[in-house]
């Protein structure tokens, strides 16, 4: 019997065992240096991110207070100080911004913007010299405001957190803003409706009168009862206030009991002279105001001296004068409403048309706001509209939209959501309804100013057209 051979078994040499305790600790050593300094470094890079992101925010703001200011009260003394207070407002890596107004070397410039690449490329601007911009001996139109945390700036310069690399322990950054008043496409939509030949007050009316009776129109028996506002006997004359040959501005003024409550223009018409007819006669006549069959009361036209479109058509004027001696292009388009409404002018360089046009207006009807504003919009979007220029509808109304089912607010929310426009309103008389034309403009992004006599009207559309809109082109 074979017998296998015995396989030996299998023996491995003893291992020698090693401790590894402590290795870790000088490679630590080593990479910990590096593991702050690229800590550090992170934490400065974010810092000067946040930093320069601050001073870009506090440079805007100084850019858009002193461009509205300068928009406002055209004065650049004015412009600078409003920059420099919204810069103080705003912190720079924890202190206010401090602008350094000096001309010629500080961080406040005026100068003019105009795009490139014939209106569509970027705005580029061209510094000019505050003096002669001041003086009027150059044209500008941009405020460019210089953010500078420089160790030579106001506000010094800026400190690192956790130092720098080296002897490096302060950074400088710098941004330029600019804020340019940009050209503005207008359409003045008016309230033509019969309460616009009113008369405001009391006072006013006296002046009224007292005009015509110094006139020769009226008789003093007359003067008197048409200031008093009474209705009764005049003695040997007999009647009433209604027998008597008046103008129909003391008809309507005072009311069918005879006092200063006014009422519909139609209706005073109706009492004057015994006519029934009277508003078509004064149609017929053109426009102009009778006193008994004849004699035509001086200033006549589309509505008598001092009633409330006369003080419109100043305000018109005031706000077209103010227009023609800005530096920007304005474009003035005219549209009309009553019980219903229409565009009357379409956008125009030259104003000349708005001014012979509102004199012949003769205010009666109803009042259609939503309907009026509906057809200010398309001369805004026609052929001559510019599509830079700013597009701005400026309503006025002294009453409630009493015609047509268009609510005036919801014209305005379609209108903005269309459109990229701009939406003031200005209500004449405590008779107009503020509180709606309060949300049209809200809604329109706009103003809403309120007049209760023709001076406080003039200011009003004055400040309109000073208040250019402004837009941050760098």
């Amino acid at each position: 019997m074979e017998r296998h051979p015995t396989i030996p078994p299998v023996t491995f040499p003893a291992t020698k065992s090693h401790s590894r305790r402590g290795a870790i600790v000088p490679l630590f050593a080593i990479l910990l240096p590096v593991l702050l300094i690229l800590s550090s470094f992170a934490v400065n890079l974010s810092y000067m991110a946040l930093t320069s992101t601050e001073l870009k925010v506090a440079t805007d703001a100084a850019a858009r207070a002193g461009g509205r200011a300068w928009s406002e009260f055209q004065d650049i003394h004015s412009a600078k100080q409003f920059a420099q207070l919204a810069a103080a407002q705003n912190k720079v890596a924890g202190a206010p911004l401090t602008l350094n107004p000096a001309d010629g070397t500080g961080d406040i410039e005026f100068g003019f913007s105009v795009r490139s690449s014939n209106g569509y490329g970027r705005y580029q601007f061209t510094k000019k010299d505050a003096s002669a911009v001041e003086s009027g001996a150059e044209q500008a139109n941009s405020i460019r405001i210089n953010g500078r945390r420089l160790a030579s700036s106001g506000s010094g310069s800026v400190s690192l957190l956790l130092g720098g690399v080296g002897a490096t322990t302060s950074f400088e950054p710098q941004v330029s803003s600019t804020s340019t008043q940009v050209d503005r496409d207008i359409s003045l939509v008016l309230d033509r409706s019969g309460s616009m030949v009113y008369y405001e007050n009391e006072d006013l009316l006296y002046e009224v009168v007292t005009y015509y009776y110094n006139s020769g129109y009226l008789y003093s028996s007359e003067r008197k009862a048409a200031l008093k506002g009474y209705e009764g006997s005049y003695g040997s004359m007999g009647g009433t206030i209604y027998d008597r040959e008046f103008p129909p501005f003391v008809m309507y003024a005072f009311g069918d009991n005879g006092y200063s409550e006014l009422y519909d223009y139609a209706d005073g018409i109706n009492h004057y002279n015994g006519r029934s007819s009277g508003w078509d006669e004064w149609v017929q006549s053109g426009g102009s105001w009778y006193i008994g069959s004849s004699a035509a009361i001086p200033g006549g036209g589309g509505a008598p001296d001092f009633s409330r479109w006369a003080l419109l058509e100043d305000a018109v004027d005031a706000f077209l004068d103010v227009l023609e001696v800005t530096h920007q292009e304005e474009q003035v388009a005219l549209a009309t409403f009553n019980s219903s409404a229409a565009l009357d002018l379409g956008l125009d360089k030259d104003f000349s048309g708005v001014r012979a046009e509102l004199p012949t207006i003769i205010p009666d009807g109803g009042t259609s706001i939503g309907e009026g504003m509906q057809s200010g919009m398309p001369a805004l979007l026609d052929a001559d509209a510019r599509p830079y220029a700013i597009k701005t509808i400026v309503v006025l109304t002294d009453g409630v939209n009493n015609a047509g089912e268009i609510s005036p607010v919801s014209v305005a929310t379609d209108l903005t959501a269309a459109n990229n426009v701009v939406i003031h309103t200005v209500t004449f008389s405590d008779g107009a309804d503020q509180a709606a034309m309060q949300s049209v403009a809200n809604v329109g992004n706009g103003k809403h100013y309120h007049a209760d006599t023709g001076e406080e009207l003039i200011d009003i559309f004055e400040e309109i057209a000073n208040n250019l809109p402004t837009v941050i082109t760098e």
